[in-house]
């Protein structure tokens, strides 16, 4: 692989990526109707792993799998070889290793995971990973792969092409990455004082320079190893999508899906454009959609030929296992009627709701009452029926189908959150709190970004909280954590809350300091069951 010294040179920032996360794998095939490898004690391969950040984090919420992590950077497998040591974890190893040399002896997986990798290596490494998929993968496995997507990519490689040109003439990578940045600035600069004037005497070019524009103040703002990776790397092949399928057909792979969620289905989001693609078959579907949206980037799940044309199933069956999440408030404080005639409005930042049908308000009322816990299919069933019965509401038989079609088609929108597995963190601290072994050795490593237990990246800007998380091992109860607080507070390393009065401070009150400062790691899913 030749991007070995760029790669060892400028190590590449990694971070968790929540939708390579094996559960949320097994969610969208699951979601599909289709079957799906056991998450609990599965086996996972990340090709590409760098230090192995996403593989790490995947590994402290699943304690029983095997994680193997493979990456042609001896210097970033290093550094997370060290961090696996530290934390002492037996279920995860990372190899220094180059792809083209792997082969049956790496084992079979139920989980196979290749991102930022497949459009920035060249042409053999590519087959040669699809084919590490095809032969490794379990009968039922699902292979997610990520990679740069045309058309999206065909005005962004401009960009590529005018920083490969300004810095041809450099040789060491600091200078190439300084001149990278002096362009970047120069065209923001240039397009921020083009007067509105200028534009419109471009005509049509104004729409080139928008672009422009755009991308130059959105990239001025990443990090060197991103740009010089993305853009100065002598590989970077973006693909059309059915290009793409085309390579996975030739080994005997199928498509099953998205891991993005909100990107499946997007045919539904306008009336015409389900009436013109909507008898395709999902491919041709697919990328005329991309066509349409001007797609940059894919996640793609495959999985063998013969598992994908296994029959789907569908209603109560498939959303039984599943967990639920949802903030979406409804538009009334007080409590709404469920079983009058009329839509209720649910919403939150991101979405609008309207739900008419009966089951449908009394579950999202019960998920916003209860968030962010994650409750199951049944739980959600029983309390919303209950809810109804409560309103005098006569059931009529369907509310189980009807309640499973309702929460399929808002999770596979996106409109809720949903798992397949039940959540690995609490929401209920106990007496002696445990939080996740990776944060706390981040915070203990001085770290700002924290990897919680969804595979997510957090900040704790509150001193208080990071304080307390560090004494979370499980080995200290409520009691001595209380006792930590006043002895923080008297040598003044932390600052009592607004609320309370330092020089009036009680046990009570730093009990209910305590407490909310556990509620609130707990909401962020750092706290392990």
């Amino acid at each position: 692989m030749p991007t070995v010294n760029s790669y060892d040179d400028l190590p590449y920032t990694c971070l968790p990526q929540p939708t390579t996360h094996p559960a949320r794998l097994a969610s969208v095939v699951s979601l599909l109707g289709l079957s799906s490898p056991d998450v609990s004690g599965s086996r996972i391969l990340e090709l590409g792993c760098a230090d192995g950040s996403n593989l790490l984090s995947i590994a402290v919420t699943l304690p029983e799998s095997f994680c193997l992590g493979i990456d042609y950077s001896a210097r970033q497998i290093e550094a997370g070889q060290q961090q696996i040591q530290t934390l002492q974890l037996e279920n995860i190893e990372l190899r220094h290793a180059d792809i083209l040399e792997l082969g049956p002896e790496i084992g079979m997986f139920d989980y196979i995971i290749v991102h930022g990798v497949f459009s920035w290596v060249p042409e053999a490494i590519q087959q040669h990973i699809l084919k590490l998929c095809a032969k490794q993968l379990t009968p039922e496995g699902v292979a997610y792969i990520s990679y740069n997507t045309r058309p999206g990519w065909n005005m962004r490689s401009t960009i590529r092409d005018m920083l490969l040109y300004h810095t041809q003439q450099f040789d060491d990578m600091d200078t190439r990455i300084a001149q990278m940045r002096a362009w970047m600035d120069f065209l923001k600069s240039h397009m921020t004082e083009m007067s509105r004037d200028d534009l419109s005497d471009l005509g049509n070019d104004q729409v080139y320079y928008q672009y422009l524009k755009n991308e130059s103040e959105y990239f001025s703002e990443m990090d060197a190893d991103y740009l010089f990776h993305e853009f100065l790397e002598d590989c970077n092949q973006p693909l059309y999508f059915h290009e793409f399928m085309d390579k996975a057909h030739g080994v005997n792979l199928a498509y099953a899906g998205d891991a993005s969620l909100i990107n499946m289905f997007r045919e539904f989001k306008s009336v015409r454009v389900l009436e013109t693609l909507g008898e395709l078959d999902t491919l041709h579907k697919e990328q005329y959609l991309d066509f349409l949206e001007n797609r940059q980037f894919r996640q793609t799940l495959l999985r063998h030929q013969a598992s994908s044309d296994e029959t789907q199933q569908r209603g109560v069956a498939v959303m039984e296992p599943f967990y639920f999440s949802a903030s979406l408030k409804p538009e009334t404080e007080s409590m709404p009627s469920l079983v009058e005639i009329g839509a209720l409005k649910f919403e939150d930042r991101r979405i609008l709701i309207t739900e008419e049908r009966p089951i449908g308000k009394a579950a999202l009322l019960i998920l916003y009452q209860q968030y962010p816990a994650m409750l199951s299919f049944a739980d959600i069933f029983q309390q919303a029926s209950k809810l109804l019965v409560e309103q005098a509401y006569q059931p009529t038989g369907n509310e189980r189908e009807e309640l499973a079609t309702i929460l399929a088609r808002y999770a596979s929108s996106s409109a809720i959150e949903s798992s397949i597995t039940p959540p690995v963190y609490t929401l209920e601290p106990g007496d002696s709190p445990l939080a996740s072994p990776l944060a706390r050795l981040q915070l203990q490593q001085g770290k700002m970004a924290l990897f919680n237990l969804k595979n997510e990246t957090i900040r704790l800007n509150n001193p208080i909280l990071a304080h307390i998380m560090l004494e979370l091992d499980g080995d200290h109860n409520r009691e001595q954590l209380v006792e930590q607080l006043q002895q923080w507070i008297a040598e003044g390393r932390i600052t009592p809350p607004p609320n309370v009065d330092k020089t009036t401070l009680t046990r009570e009150a730093l009990h209910q300091v305590l407490d909310s400062a556990l509620k609130a790691l707990a909401k962020n899913a750092l706290l392990l069951t």
